[in-house]
């Protein structure tokens, strides 16, 4: 890199460390990899613009939680794209063997610390942790007391570092309960190596996939000795987790199966999968749940996301939990001051990575550091979450005063932390380089006697509004990719263990937390695209008969525009609105096609799609994610165009099908067909069923003039993709009977509503269940007799009227209209009874009252 290339990205690093120009002004080791040099304006531009598109394509989110969430339940429901920055930050061989081991002996340290305070507690009676201190921690479980010794209680550990003045590396907090993070820092990498293929195939860097089978064994080998294949879950809150795509993303790597709390239960002592076939058991839990959320009975008792007994099970030692019971409590950052002193006694080592330098406010000396140097500080609850922090530097004369006096009255519940002024690395800013402070998370896990770590990092851009270190998080960070770099000597790089265990093969559970998720998925898809070849049937005749053409035959029109209203219930919509105008109409579409916030429309049940497919991420190829992706930038390019008209309609519709069509061409040819898929095949029959009897109830229910009728029989052929079945199968002849015959009692056509009910129980028959499948199964079959009892040539009866107009007899009409409601009422039926089979949905427990426990004792005495 010229001197020229870097003056004007030096001018903007000031006097801060950083990780690009070094001390003599020219670029660091590892960095000409990037050839930053020959990047000009636009090639900033595009990068930015091709790393967002490529996590849009990939369906990866964040959903922050809300500013006053202080909990471990799930938050914010609203999903938010994860930013990348498309350079990645390189660190050398040398620079990263020092982080190496100091964060590995970090978690060792902290692994120790855990196992004496659930254990013998010699720190207290020694007083190398005040007792003080340690009885005030909320993270501190008294629960947790006495779980089996011999297992680590820190398996996945992270730890937060940004540097020092000088450059050095210091902790900014440690990350110990349930680490998030991992799932995103390979999503990073494998982004950017598609945005930089040269730059990451010439650099001498070591790759990240091997380090999830070193995690992979490591959870695997601490199932209880002797079980052959042990069995290993990832316990989620859901997927309104702020973190679902990293918990979802970590499960699909590392091949276990994704579960919640609804899907798990305790009985006979250990912990089982709740599944169609009956239950399996579990010897090892992934939780990326917080602690007292895990097990209403023994902690918080109004949690929905754990598993009562879950803490019984771990004593027993019938299964184990990564991370343990507990661990979260040294995340405090009231133990920062204490660990130097920690190591030496427990590990007899000197901390080779320390905190940021900090005082507990519990002692004397610790409050009148606090108190004095406040404007030169970060002050931590000692407790996170329990209350927020503060940033000294930022706050004004009069709020000093007002927290120091917090501080007078409560010194013991504070911690303050140096603020580290963090070096900065090179980000795309506008259309050139910009200098941003650094954070960067490490990730080890406990692999047989030590703490092997992930030859990389995830990267974080700190907002310029404040420090890291305060605790305040931006909304959607911005992250990075780190490349670090292989020694010289290094040939192989990092490969992970030579032995690995392997685990026999087990299948993917069939909990209900799944199979719900992907009957819904099923449902939404279909429910999806026949509501968008509704309204562009809908748009089609509009552009047939315009409204200055004055033919009768428009009426069609409004009665197609009220059918579509009727069937998305997305009232008051088209209706009551006679002679309909081609703005009205696209602008309804537009909203159909957009507005999520409506219920029956398009958007809302692709924003239901995505939702089903994230749950189950897992198990879905990475190209359900690329289609969504694409699709909503069409429908973001519709919701932003200032002026919509036929046209936009149209395309954006078209491209609702295409990937539609696409998604379920996906699900057919990369998905098992298991217990999973015949669930989603029975969404998609029993929605396209629904779709297609609540269209014909709407349509064909009144009767109209013949010109009128023709066109709505046309306009409904096409909504069901059936104009050329019905040309083919009926050569030319076009009428309601015919239209009714193939749509309704077809059982050949594979969009008739009596194929959609051989397809359910088809797929119904290949489900596990006996009594249960026999009884919905009972369910089709009544749906079956009532649509044989309707003949499509019945209904069809003309009487002759004024001129060529055409009725059918109105007791056939109504015989319609209460077949479609009768069928409409089965499939609602048959939905809830398969879901009340299927899928659990626990009740949230709630303390006994006093009468309560006076009736329970009553009855136990």
């Amino acid at each position: 890199m010229t001197a020229a290339f870097l003056g004007p990205y030096r001018d903007a690093i000031g006097s801060r460390y950083d990780e690009l120009v070094g001390a003599d002004g020219g670029p660091r080791p590892g960095w000409e990899t990037l050839a930053l040099d020959s990047w000009d304006a636009e090639a900033f531009r595009a990068a930015r613009s091709q790393a967002h598109r490529l996590l849009e394509d990939d369906g990866v989110t964040y959903n922050p939680l809300p500013a006053t969430w202080t909990g471990g339940g799930p938050g914010g429901r609203g999903h938010t794209e994860w930013r990348l920055d498309p350079l990645p930050t390189v660190l050398t061989h040398d620079e990263w063997t020092g982080l190496e081991r100091g964060a590995s002996q970090r978690a060792r340290l902290l692994e120790a610390v855990l196992a004496d305070l659930y254990g013998p507690r010699r720190l207290l009676t020694s007083r190398l942790v005040p007792p003080e201190l340690l009885w005030q921690l909320e993270a501190y479980l008294r629960p947790a007391w006495g779980l089996p010794a011999g297992r680590p209680r820190l398996v996945l550990a992270a730890t937060d570092v940004g540097r020092a003045a000088d450059g050095s590396w210091r902790v900014i907090s440690d990350r110990a309960q349930a680490p998030s993070g991992l799932g995103y820092a390979m999503e990073n990498r494998r982004v950017v190596a598609r945005l930089l293929p040269d730059a990451y195939q010439s650099a001498e860097l070591h790759r990240l996939t091997a380090y999830f089978g070193v995690v992979r064994d490591a959870l695997t080998e601490l199932a209880a000795p002797g079980i052959e294949g042990p069995r290993v879950v990832v316990l989620t809150p859901g997927r309104h987790s702020e973190t679902a795509f990293d918990q979802a993303y970590i499960a699909s790597l590392l091949g276990f199966p994704l579960v919640t709390g609804a899907d798990l239960e305790m009985a006979d002592g250990r912990i089982w999968t709740r599944e169609l076939d009956g239950r399996r058991p579990v010897d090892v839990v992934l939780r990326r749940v917080d602690d007292v959320w895990c097990d209403p009975l023994e902690l918080r008792p109004d949690s929905e996301l754990g598993v009562p007994g879950f803490l019984e099970a771990c004593r027993r030692g019938s299964v184990v939990s990564a991370n343990g019971f507990g661990a979260g409590l040294v995340e405090s950052p009231a133990f920062a001051p204490l660990l130097p002193a920690l190591c030496e006694a427990l590990l007899d080592e000197s901390l080779l990575l320390p905190s940021a330098d900090a005082w507990w406010g519990g002692t004397p000396q610790g409050l009148d550091h606090l108190v004095t140097h406040l404007d030169r500080l970060v002050i931590r609850p000692v407790n996170p979450g329990a209350e927020r922090g503060i940033y000294g530097p930022g706050l004004s004369r009069a709020d000093r005063e007002t927290w120091r006096a917090r501080l007078e009255a409560h010194p013991e519940r504070f911690v303050g932390q140096e603020v580290l002024p963090l070096s900065t690395t090179p980000t795309v800013a506008g259309f050139g380089l910009g200098a941003r402070p650094l954070t960067l998370r490490l990730f080890g896990v406990a692999h047989r006697s030590s703490y092997t770590m992930l030859p990389g990092a995830l990267g974080r851009i700190v907002p310029d509004s404040f420090d890291a270190a305060t605790g305040r998080r931006e909304r959607v960070p911005l992250s990075k990719d780190v490349w670090v770099l292989k020694a010289p000597e290094d040939g192989g790089g990092f490969a992970g263990p030579a032995e690995h265990i392997v685990a026999v093969p087990t299948g993917v559970p069939m909990v209900p937390h799944a199979l719900e998720n992907l009957y819904w998925m099923g449902r939404y898809t279909e429910r999806a695209e026949g509501t968008t070849r509704h309204l562009l049937a809908l748009r089609r005749l509009a552009t047939e008969l315009p409204v200055w053409y004055a033919d009768p035959g428009r009426a069609a029109v409004d009665v197609l525009a009220a059918a579509l209203t009727h069937a998305t219930t997305t009232y008051p919509g088209l209706l009551g609105q006679p002679s309909l105008s081609d703005a009205t109409i696209d602008a309804e579409l537009r909203d159909l096609l957009v507005d999520e916030t409506r219920a029956g429309s398009v958007a809302q049940a692709l924003a239901g799609l995505a939702g089903a497919t994230g749950a189950v991420r897992d198990q879905l190829s990475s190209d359900v994610f690329t289609v969504l992706g694409g699709l909503e930038r069409a429908l973001t390019q519709l919701a932003e165009a200032p002026r919509v008209r036929g046209p936009h309609i149209l395309d954006a519709g078209g491209q609702v099908l295409s990937s539609t069509l696409a998604l379920a061409g996906i699900t057919v040819e990369n998905m098992v067909h298991d217990v999973g898929w015949h669930l989603l095949d029975i969404g998609r029959g029993i929605e396209r069923a629904t779709q297609l009897t609540t269209l014909v109830k709407w349509t064909m229910g009144a009767a109209q003039p013949l010109w009128i009728e023709r066109h709505l029989v046309t306009s409904v052929l096409s909504a069901a993709e059936s104009v050329l079945t019905h040309r083919r199968r009926f050569a030319g002849t076009q009428g309601v009977d015919t239209m009714l015959d193939l749509l309704l009692l077809d059982e050949g056509n594979p969009r008739s509503v009596a194929y959609q009910l051989s397809r359910v129980r088809r797929d119904l028959a290949r489900l596990p269940g006996g009594p249960r499948v026999e009884q919905l199964t009972a369910r089709l079959d009544d749906l079956g007799s009532l649509l044989a009892s309707h003949t499509g040539p019945q209904l069809a009866t003309p009487t002759p009227a004024e001129g060529d107009v055409e009725h059918f007899h109105l007791a056939r009409r109504e015989a319609l209209v209460e077949m479609c409601e009768s069928m409409e009422r089965g499939l609602a039926g048959l939905s809830d009874a398969m879901a009340a089979t299927w899928f659990w949905h626990p009740v949230a427990p709630r303390p006994l009252g006093p009468g309560v426990r006076q009736r329970a004792a009553e009855v136990a005495s």
